[in-house]
């Protein structure tokens, strides 16, 4: 799963439902089963990122659009 490229919105969507289904599948694998813990460890992580991108060789980007991730975060809270 996390050896696939996004592209497009469809496949950002499709992540999203394989991660559901991994978490429900296999919880055992996750670290952070709680909504309060998985969001302070994305944060935790966002904290951290460059030196993932540093560890792993990779590009640190540079336009992430902050905005629109809060609006998807901030979606999450009220769309049914």
């Amino acid at each position: 799963m996390d050896k696939e490229n996004i592209s497009g919105k469809e496949e950002f969507i499709l992540f999203l439902k394989k991660l559901i289904q991994d978490l429900n599948e296999k919880p055992s694998d996750w670290e952070n089963l709680t909504l309060e813990a998985y969001l302070s460890s994305v944060a935790a992580w966002i904290n951290e990122m460059e030196g993932y991108y540093l560890n792993n060789k990779k590009k640190i980007p540079n336009n992430i659009d902050w905005e629109f991730i809060k609006t998807i975060f901030l979606a999450g809270k009220y769309y049914e």
